[in-house]
């Protein structure tokens, strides 16, 4: 959810069912474990390819994108998305 706050802040709402309508994924079986995992997979691998497209490479600019958005948490961003940044997507 911190990535789509950071991605797509103007979202508003950020369940599963609205970021797969964002992103084009279909869940057909909605809150059945393997499903949602699959299509939470999906977006995710999306949201990296988002990420990458910014120009963000590093945690610490994630962080800062995160600040400019102005998301509603009291603490620092705590993402921690090890070789997705290098991997091909």
């Amino acid at each position: 959810m911190t990535l789509a706050h950071i991605l797509l802040p103007e979202l508003g709402k950020y369940t599963l069912d609205r970021l797969c309508k964002q992103f084009g994924v279909v869940n057909e079986h909605h809150h059945r474990a393997c499903d949602d995992a699959a299509a939470t997979a999906e977006i995710f691998v999306k949201m990296i390819k988002m990420i990458k497209e910014k120009g963000i490479t590093t945690i610490h600019e994630l962080n800062e994108a995160g600040e400019v958005y102005k998301i509603r948490r009291d603490s620092r961003l705590a993402i921690r998305i090890r070789s997705w940044f290098n991997a091909e997507i």
